[in-house]
């Protein structure tokens, strides 16, 4: 069956090759950042919060007062990895759009983006907005502080699973690439 399409002319084609070329690259680029930031940057803000709350803690600070002296550290960061995520799925969206085969590698890639994507949107959109809220309470009031240290365990569970899946969808893809 003949396409309903006139044949692309040459130059057109060369034109469309190049284009798929630089949005698949943009698109490559920007995964890399995202995951980038997601991993190392989530692994920094914890090893810095904890390095700060010890820190805290031998000056004389209770854990709870260390803790949220730092705490607008991961505050600020949820924004910065909720953008990340976005990114990170925009960028998957285009590698999805170019991709011809999905192979299970691939798809595994994938499951590991949305899962670390997932763990960013809820750290971001859950735990921090009701941590923040909670913030200016929890060194004056016991219940709070025990809602707050919950929130604290959730939230350094959402960052495993950000650190571990960003990591796995990073390098999933070195041990996949077809050699030439």
């Amino acid at each position: 069956m003949q396409s309903p399409f006139p044949p692309l002319k040459e130059k057109q084609s060369k034109i469309i090759s190049r284009q798929t070329i630089l949005i698949t690259m943009a698109g490559k680029i920007l995964r890399l950042t995202s995951l980038s930031i997601l991993f190392a940057g989530s692994a920094a803000i914890v090893f810095a919060a904890i390095t700060l709350v010890k820190l805290g803690q031998s000056k004389g600070l209770t854990v709870s007062a260390a803790a949220a002296a730092n705490a607008p550290v991961f505050l600020y960061f949820s924004k910065i990895a909720a953008g990340a995520a976005v990114v990170l799925l925009l960028a998957e969206a285009i590698d999805s759009f170019f991709t011809s085969k999905f192979t299970q590698p691939k798809i595994f890639q994938y499951i590991a983006t949305a899962a670390c994507c997932l763990c960013a949107f809820n750290f971001a959109f859950v735990i921090a907005p009701e941590m923040e809220y909670l913030l200016p309470y929890v060194t004056s009031n016991a219940g709070i502080r025990t809602s707050f240290h919950g929130l604290h365990e959730t939230s350094r569970l959402l960052f495993s699973g950000i650190i571990l899946f960003a990591w796995v969808s990073l390098v999933l893809p070195a041990f996949f690439e077809k050699k030439d």
